[in-house]
């Protein structure tokens, strides 16, 4: 939850599914500050973190795909 509202989560396979990025390159995002990463940590004991791709609020997958899409145009 950010500011009192849910964001969305992508586990990072599903991210660079719908994202058409390598988890390497989703974390190079991550990295340079262009994508919300986080780590999702189960409530019970024994699964593992599982690192995940955060939506910034109100911003549908599609949405952040376009605007990925055209920031990488620009700067790659």
């Amino acid at each position: 939850m950010a500011d009192g509202g849910f964001r969305f989560a992508l586990d990072e396979g599903e991210a660079a599914k719908l994202l058409s990025r390598s988890k390497k390159r989703l974390r190079e995002l991550v990295e340079a500050g262009r994508l919300d990463g986080e780590t999702y940590h189960p409530p019970r004991d024994g699964e593992p973190d599982v690192p995940v791709i955060v939506l910034p609020a109100g911003m549908t997958r599609a949405a952040l795909k376009a605007r990925l899409d055209g920031k990488e145009d620009r700067d790659d």
